[in-house]
């Protein structure tokens, strides 16, 4: 047992030292690795190559507004770049890191530059705009990152305060940090300093940082698809929950009375034959007995059994119908409000009835296949106007 655990151990140090800088915090000591990672792992040349987009949007922006351009900085890349990982990691837009939690280098800007510099920077932070997205369409890496940094510049400049901060005259220094998660969702973090001590702002001296800029943008801006990402299984599910949920809320806002019914018979008959037809790696409406997640033959069988046999009584004022579908889509560009209108069209199309007055469940499996992500859909759903037995099950 001994020899087990310590090869497991070694194992699992192993595993731990080759995870990818990409999820890891840093300090600027760490730039120079940092900065050669993002030329050879494709994630990170996206986040990167957004980033120095961006800085070329907003500097445009402005110029239009006859405001002095923005000078990048690396430790305040840093410092973004941290932050947006924190927030991706912990699932939470904010300004204000909770001490203690994974991945925290400062509980406000300053405390996380002075993180980033290792007490060493010259800035005083003036601003911060932080966001949470879906926003990473595309097939390449020019086009995704475009697509990122284009959504983050538009979202801030629709919203006053984050617009105030992009055209704040006494701001001279920023650097913008995108982090794409494994659940495929977009955070982003700039932050803005005041003229730093250590550069006299020349004009020469600005020419050689955006020659600088310039350069890593012509050396990283290489068309070729990101490099396949294989899911955990914990990103695969929470993924699952997230398109699930925006599922239920699409369903919910075309209801006349503004609120979904699931039914939680149906929901969880929906979710078993979901499971089953990943297992079967087919789309079906019927399961046969000899097959692996085999749970009932029939859609009315499987409410029956969900519903411990309360079906029988309300099955004639509540009769079924039973969509299925099958989407696939890339794991390094998964959108979740995307997939679920691309979800609930395909279901659409294979809807056995006209209608539905609204009590309904969904089920979701996800199978990861290469660099693509197999999401088997059914909806359940009561196929007439009548509303008499509609609670009836959703509290069982």
């Amino acid at each position: 047992m001994y020899v087990f655990m310590k090869k497991y151990l070694v194992l699992l140090s192993a595993v731990l030292f080759m995870l990818p800088l990409q999820a890891q915090v840093v300090q600027t000591s760490k730039l120079s690795m940092l900065l050669a990672q993002s030329r050879k792992d494709s994630l990170q040349k996206t986040e990167r190559l957004a980033a120095l987009k961006f800085h070329h949007i907003i500097n445009n922006y402005r110029k239009e507004n006859k405001i002095d351009t923005l000078v990048w900085d690396d430790t305040l890349w840093v410092a973004a770049r941290n932050h947006s990982i924190w927030m991706g990691n912990n699932n939470e837009l904010s300004h204000t890191e909770k001490e203690g939690t994974p991945d925290y280098t400062g509980r406000d800007p300053g405390d996380r530059y002075n993180y980033a510099s290792a007490n060493n920077g010259s800035c005083n932070w003036s601003g911060e705009n932080a966001l949470y997205s879906w926003s990473s369409m595309g097939s390449t890496i020019n086009e995704i990152s475009d697509d990122m940094a284009q959504d983050a510049f538009t979202l801030w400049k629709n919203s006053p305060g984050h617009d105030e901060n992009m055209r704040a005259p006494l701001s001279k220094v920023h650097a913008v940090a995108f982090y794409i998660s494994p659940r495929g969702s977009v955070w982003a973090t700039d932050l803005f300093a005041y003229q730093p001590s250590y550069m006299p702002y020349l004009a020469a001296s600005k020419k050689t940082v955006e020659k600088s800029v310039a350069d890593e943008v012509a050396e990283v801006s290489v068309q070729k698809k990101p490099a396949a990402r294989k899911m955990s299984v914990i990103a695969i599910e929470q993924a699952k929950d997230s398109l699930l949920a925006v599922l239920e809320k699409g369903n919910t806002e075309k209801l006349p009375l503004g609120r979904m019914l699931i039914n939680k018979a149906m929901k969880k008959a929906a979710m078993r034959h979901a499971l089953y037809m990943a297992n079967a790696k087919k789309i079906t409406h019927t399961e046969r007995k000899d097959k692996p997640g085999f749970y009932a033959e029939t859609e009315k069988k499987r409410v029956m059994k969900a519903s411990w046999g309360l079906y029988f009584f309300y099955q004639r004022k509540m009769p079924l119908t039973e969509s299925i579908a099958l989407t696939e889509t890339e794991n390094s560009n998964l959108n979740i409000p995307r997939l679920g209108a691309e979800v609930e069209s395909a279901l659409d199309k294979e809807r056995m009835a006209e209608g539905s007055s609204g009590q309904a469940g969904y089920g979701l499996a996800i199978k990861q296949v290469k660099d693509k992500l197999k999401v088997y859909a059914v909806r359940l759903e009561e196929a007439n106007d009548n509303l008499s037995a509609r609670t009836a099950l959703s509290d069982k």
